[in-house]
């Protein structure tokens, strides 16, 4: 079921799109491939991004992590001291943001450096890269544009936050699809641009998928395609059936390594699906389990309560055991019996 978006929410429409982006940009061959594709080469030049590594844990707190996308990757620079360097924050967004972006990243940017100073480490210089895939056009409100009329002479007060942006939906597809250099980026940028035009989507999915298998065989290219058919088959909403005709449409020899991903896929979602029945029917077991225990006090009390009240007329009144039996709703043996007891 999908969750409602609050007002004024940035939270994307589906949840999907931010598991993908996440899975996706936490793999550093796609996360150092648009890194590649939108600094300049003098940029690069100073990057050793072979010793890139991904940051563990969030910088950000409390209900503003369900805002960010937390992908931060930290890479050093070639020629300087080994304490500079530089981190590449990535966030995604599906729709517009409410604010100004600048104050979304600011809290990214001092959640790291407030982690580094605390570690006595020199703070990095941050590069935030936002990637914007949304079906409305991106029309959000800069702190520059907020801010036009504050008085020149308290300019140099008004702090500037730089940030580069890509909006997928306007790439054209030429540029993705013939720029080799980006390899598997490809495939991701793809998928993200026609997340909201399935007819697209579908249209486009050979290239897509060519693209993610290509000739690599590591172990990262398995969890890549998973995430990837896995995020295309909740965008086309296709069945198990469909998916697996859509794959069959592809060249021979992506097929058979698609099609090998779609059925493990598949597997762990029919196991899942077992595990998660497992649980319930534990669950539902117990939850009768606790009625029927409840139901069985409830009448044991009950029971106990007629014995009391027969033991009372027993000792208290002339009355026979077929009387007192009418009247407390006891077997007239049961009676007999607690005579005999009260009698002892």
């Amino acid at each position: 079921m999908k969750k409602k978006r609050p007002p004024g929410s940035d939270l994307p429409t589906d949840p999907s799109h931010n598991e993908f982006f996440c899975g996706m940009y936490s793999l550093e061959e796609v996360a150092m491939a648009h890194v590649g594709m939108v600094l300049s080469p003098e940029e690069l030049a100073e990057l050793d991004l072979n010793k890139a590594t991904l940051l563990a844990g969030s910088y950000v707190e409390g209900d503003l992590k369900a805002t960010f996308s937390d992908i931060v990757w930290q890479c050093p620079l070639k020629n300087a001291d080994n304490l500079v360097k530089v981190a590449f924050l990535f966030e995604h967004k599906s729709s517009p943001p409410s604010q100004p972006i600048e104050v979304q990243l600011l809290q990214y940017f001092l959640g790291i450096w407030r982690r580094e100073v605390a570690n006595g480490q020199s703070p990095s210089v941050i590069v935030a890269i936002v990637v914007y895939h949304g079906a409305r056009p991106w029309s959000t409100p800069s702190l520059s544009d907020l801010l036009r009329n504050v008085p020149f002479i308290f300019r140099k007060y008004v702090l500037q936050v730089n940030f580069i942006f890509t909006n997928v939906s306007l790439l054209p597809d030429s540029f993705i699809k013939t720029n080799e250099a980006i390899g598997v980026l490809r495939s991701v940028l793809l998928a993200l641009k026609y997340a909201f035009d399935a007819p697209k989507m579908k249209q486009n999915f050979v290239d897509i998928a060519i693209f993610a298998v290509g000739k690599r065989e590591e172990p990262s290219n398995e969890i890549f395609l998973e995430m990837l058919f896995t995020y295309v088959q909740k965008r086309l909403d296709m069945e198990v059936r469909e998916m697996e005709n859509l794959i069959e449409s592809l060249p021979e020899e992506p097929r058979a390594v698609a099609l090998s991903t779609y059925d493990k896929i598949v597997e762990k979602g029919r196991q899942q699906g077992l595990q998660e029945g497992r649980q319930r029917g534990l669950q539902e077991g117990r939850q009768q389990g606790l009625q029927e225990g409840i139901q069985l006090g409830i009448q044991q009390e009950r029971e106990a309560s007629k014995e009391r009240f027969a033991l009372v007329l027993i000792r208290q009144t002339d009355m026979s055991d077929k009387q007192i039996a009418q009247m407390v709703g006891l077997e007239v043996a049961h009676v007999t019996a607690l005579r005999k007891k009260a009698a002892e």
